[in-house]
């Protein structure tokens, strides 16, 4: 904790010394540590709606902008935003950054690790398979592929920085880096910055006090930050909006999971696997690509009641056709358009049936997994304890309430 502060202060004073803006009344933020979402920002004073903050120089943000000399002068100009960010820090962790001395105050600042993030786990080859819900493994995995293409990428310049600081950097720059519109960005995926001090702030849904986007479209980007619209009284956290995702996206990307996040589970691996024993699976499958509803097959309960996503009906829709009756495909193209509510009542049914099967599978093994967590209490867990619980109760409970929402339908989907 002593470490920590003396890093805060470090890097205040060097902030102040580039030309910081504050209150007139002096800094109103400060570090401290938080249950439940560990290092964040709180207020050190009452302060008042839409209070301007701090103000960031820009020359304090790491970007493609701020990097653009020094990508030139290593040759590393065709690499992305997140990659050349992400060798940027792999090198200050290595020590093998030479302009060190420019950023060293804020990169000291950042978290030393990731432990529990699910990339972590992936990379130093940790067992995980059974642990997570089918789908989130595979947004796990995803995420490992990513990762590897940007530092077989990178390593093409710097072969001799270890996978565990291009992990670090990584990890520092999909977590932490925000949306900046920067004059060298080659595509919109390049618009994006790292902002020390505004980085500290976590993430909410429910809390009033985050600094939305309506702040930065009114006169005060990025890298300012505001007091929500309410104002604060002192010690009271300020946070950011990363953005509406569900669990299973804030767990991949972030490493953590939010209980009041929208709920939402994805059952593609499920509808992967009928399409695939359907005799005209392929050819239906490149019916749905062309109309652009090929994966991303969710359940919701955010807003209630829960439901099928309007990418599911269909799906399930179609794989009760058989595509050369001409009359079915017809009335299926109506309601894919539009112009119709269903194919038949007898399709409505079959679809239903078919979900109610999926629901079942999925909710047993939910009820499997907290059962064995529960039976095993003295288990060390691979990842956030509580952050897959969650995730687990979530798939338990939209499958449940979905099973009994199907009960009631006499006539389907």
């Amino acid at each position: 904790m002593e470490l920590e502060t003396q890093k805060w202060n470090i890097l205040i004073h060097w902030l102040e010394s580039r030309g910081m803006r504050i209150p007139t009344g002096g800094l109103a933020v400060e570090y401290r540590e938080f249950e439940g979402s560990g290092r964040g920002l709180a207020v050190t004073r009452d302060v008042g709606p839409d209070e301007v903050l701090f103000s960031i120089p820009e020359s304090c943000l790491i970007n493609v902008d701020t990097l653009f000399k020094w990508a030139k002068r290593h040759k590393a100009t065709g690499l992305t935003a997140t990659q050349l960010l992400c060798l940027f820090l792999a090198l200050f962790k290595s020590n093998l950054l030479d302009v060190a001395e420019d950023y060293a105050p804020y990169l000291d600042s950042l978290p030393e690790t990731f432990r529990d993030h699910p990339l972590t786990v992936v990379v130093l080859h940790r067992q995980y398979k059974g642990q997570l819900p089918v789908e989130v493994a595979q947004k796990v995995d995803k995420i490992h592929v990513r990762f590897m293409s940007d530092v077989e990428k990178i390593q093409n310049i710097f072969p001799s920085v270890p996978i565990e600081a291009y992990l670090w950097g990584w990890l520092n720059v999909n977590t932490r880096s925000l949306y900046y519109s920067c004059k060298r960005a080659k595509s919109h995926q390049d618009n994006i910055t790292l902002c020390p001090l505004l980085d500290f702030a976590n993430h909410s849904f429910s809390a009033t006090n985050f600094n939305s986007s309506y702040y930065r479209k009114n006169g005060h980007p990025i890298p300012t930050m505001l007091a929500p619209a309410k104002g604060l009284q002192a010690g009271e956290q300020l946070f950011l909006l990363y953005g509406f995702h569900s669990n299973p996206t804030l767990f991949t990307e972030y490493g953590f999971t939010d209980e009041h996040a929208p709920k939402e589970i994805q059952i593609d691996q499920a509808i992967e696997d009928l399409f695939q024993r359907d005799d005209e699976g392929k050819e239906k499958r490149e019916l749905l690509e062309s109309h652009g509803y090929w994966g991303d097959w969710t359940l919701h309960l955010d807003p209630p009641p829960v439901s099928p996503s309007y990418r599911l009906n269909p799906t399930l829709s179609l794989l009760q056709i058989h595509l050369k009756d001409n009359e079915q495909l017809r009335q299926w193209q109506q309601v894919l358009a539009g112009y119709a509510e269903r194919v038949s009542v007898d399709n409505s049914r079959r679809s239903a049936s078919t979900l109610r099967e999926i629901c079942t599978v999925y909710k047993i093994q939910a009820e499997s997994h907290l059962g064995h967590v529960q039976d095993n209490e003295n288990e060390a867990p691979i990842f956030d304890l509580r952050s897959t619980r969650r995730l687990w109760l979530e798939q338990l409970e939209i499958t449940t309430l979905m099973l009994d929402a199907l009960l009631s339908k006499q006539d389907g989907l």
